[in-house]
């Protein structure tokens, strides 16, 4: 997103001094700031569920790990 913002500055620039006589550079990246709005969107409410994730697993580790030592184990076993 950074490099739409600078894109954005630069063309206002260089519409100040008269140099382009194009569609505005915030009309003509209106589709893909707002793509990458959409898509930012979901990476955070990706991360908050892995955070979810996370501490549910920080919580119940010990009582999963306890549940299935057994079958972890004759796995083990198993492989060998």
């Amino acid at each position: 997103m950074d490099i739409l913002d600078n894109e954005a500055s630069e063309d206002e620039v260089a519409r100040n001094e008269g140099r382009i006589h194009r569609s505005p550079s915030h009309e003509a990246n209106k589709e893909l700031v707002e793509k990458g709005q959409k898509f930012r969107t979901i990476l955070e409410k990706a991360a908050k569920s892995d955070e979810i994730v996370r501490r549910k697993w920080d919580d119940w580790e010990t009582n999963i790990k306890e549940l299935t030592w057994d079958e972890a184990c004759a796995l083990l076993v198993a492989n060998v």
